[in-house]
């Protein structure tokens, strides 16, 4: 036996193999209302297949949403954090640069402290943080 011979009967057989598979699926059975049934359950089971791709990607959507909202959260709060720690150290340097002795009162302090710049900025901070400088 040579290769064309070969060849020419796997081709058949391919060509009858893909005749039988046309063969089945143009033979649909009809329903009563004459539709197609083969097709009504292929169309069903791809609305269906659609459905649960639809509704896997939502369900996935909103643990992501969740997920992130956790780290936004988080994040949020390490960054109250940090500008709660900027600001108490900016006030001990003021503190530090301003008072020289430890015996002023807050009054006293205070009017010191408004002479300064930088005692603004940190009345503004402490807004933020509820805390009350006055």
């Amino acid at each position: 036996m040579t290769d064309d011979d070969d060849y020419d009967r796997k081709k058949k057989s391919r060509s009858r193999s893909k005749s039988r598979s046309k063969s089945r699926s143009r033979s649909p059975s009809k329903d009563a209302g004459g539709k197609d049934e083969s097709v009504d359950d292929e169309e069903k089971e791809k609305r269906i297949r659609e459905e649960r791709i639809a509704a896997s990607i939502k369900k996935r959507e909103e643990e992501v949403a969740r997920e992130l909202s956790g780290h936004l959260h988080a994040r949020e709060k390490e960054r109250e954090q940090h500008r709660k720690t900027e600001a108490i150290s900016a006030f001990q340097a003021l503190l530090t640069d301003l008072i020289k002795h430890p015996d002023y009162s807050w009054k006293e302090a205070k009017k010191i402290f408004k002479k300064d710049s930088r005692f603004v900025i940190l009345v503004r901070i402490s807004r933020v943080f509820s805390h009350d400088l006055d």
